[in-house]
């Protein structure tokens, strides 16, 4: 015998299998959506190509320099980074980094990249969005950054000429927790300006001409919590800590110790603009450089130099007794220096001194 539904139990059947059927669809977009988010991450996150398959020995006898260009052309069709285990890894010629590849060791000290003869000068070429992590270098020339948006980290160069040679305008380019020693010129910046570059949390030790020289009209360079030490030079125009020449404008020098430098510290000169804060000078310039004394600072010709908040120790008879050397333009530039602590140490005037405290 049949029977009538009625229009309660009627409603409440389309309810539920409404309710039902939303349900079902809910969990199919949902597991869509997932499925999607899994394909983006997996495009968006980098892909790790192991040197070691391509054969890169690694074992500092046999050239890798042909199996690395291969690791790193399989990284370039992905935007991929390429990873190197320890070792030391011989290439006979340059190899240039294309845009979107980055280069990972194991350590500084432990996956070192060393040219085979002096003839060859840099080892990587770096064409831009990509870092340098966790590697050394052994070599006339360490990199040539050639493109924006580089990130060194974590590296260390001992590098005859150059640890990095900025010829090439580049923009947005960072170096942290790196050290530079037993080199040349650590940072060497000319021919073309660069912007907007951070050095910070790195050292520069024991090296033989500038250790970060801006000789360009380069703009917004931040050289932050550094340490300088050590610096000699067998020329008349090198040994410095840091140098800024031919109009190069807010460089930026903060939180950072300068010790035992051959030069001066700190030379500004050639209408440069430098801002020096919170950093610590002693033991620096005791080789006479014709046109300027020894001295923790120079500013030279028509150089802008503001020195705040800075301590200026005694230093030992080896050393100048002079902080700050400024004569009267066209020969000195500007400068104005407070809030800082002079021991056993003098300003050259001209100078605007505020709030200073001089200690005999």
């Amino acid at each position: 015998m049949s029977r009538v539904l009625s229009k309660k139990k009627l409603i409440l059947i389309a309810v539920t299998t409404i309710t039902l059927l939303f349900a079902a669809w809910a969990v199919n977009v949902h597991r869509g959506f997932l499925f999607e988010s899994k394909q983006a991450d997996a495009k968006s996150s980098p892909k790790i190509i192991l040197a070691k398959d391509f054969h890169v020995k690694g074992n500092g006898k046999t050239d890798d320099a042909d199996n690395i260009s291969r690791a790193i052309n399989a990284a370039a069709a992905v935007h991929g980074t390429v990873y190197f285990n320890k070792g030391v890894y011989l290439v006979s010629y340059p190899i240039e980094i294309p845009q979107y590849v980055s280069i990972v060791g194991a350590g500084g000290t432990q996956t070192t990249f060393k040219t085979t003869n002096r003839k060859i000068n840099d080892v990587f070429s770096l064409r831009g969005n990509q870092t340098l992590k966790n590697i050394g270098f052994i070599s006339k020339i360490g990199i040539w950054p050639m493109g924006n948006n580089i990130k060194v980290d974590g590296c260390k160069f001992i590098s005859s000429v150059q640890g990095i040679q900025m010829a090439s305008t580049v923009r947005n380019f960072t170096v942290v927790n790196s050290l530079f020693t037993g080199s040349g010129y650590s940072i060497l910046s000319n021919q073309h300006p660069s912007y907007d570059v951070t050095i910070s949390h790195s050292k520069f030790l024991n090296n033989y001409s500038d250790d970060i020289e801006i000789n360009a009209p380069s703009q917004r360079w931040t050289i932050d919590s550094c340490t300088f030490s050590g610096i000699s030079s067998n020329t008349p125009s090198a040994g410095f800590g840091v140098g800024a020449a031919l109009s190069a404008k807010n460089i930026v020098i903060k939180n950072s110790t300068f010790n035992n430098i051959a030069g001066q510290a700190v030379h500004a000169e050639d209408h440069s603009q430098v801002a020096i804060t919170n950093s610590k000078f002693q033991n620096n310039g005791y080789i006479h450089y014709p046109g300027s004394p020894e001295a923790d600072i120079a500013v030279l010709s028509r150089a802008n130099v503001n020195v705040s908040h800075s301590f200026f120790y005694k230093s030992n008879k080896w050393y100048s007794g002079l902080a700050i050397y400024n004569t009267d333009w066209p020969v000195g530039g500007k400068l104005a220096v407070s809030s800082s602590n002079f021991y056993h140490k003098i300003v050259n005037w001209p100078a605007q001194l505020q709030k200073n405290k001089f200690y005999k």
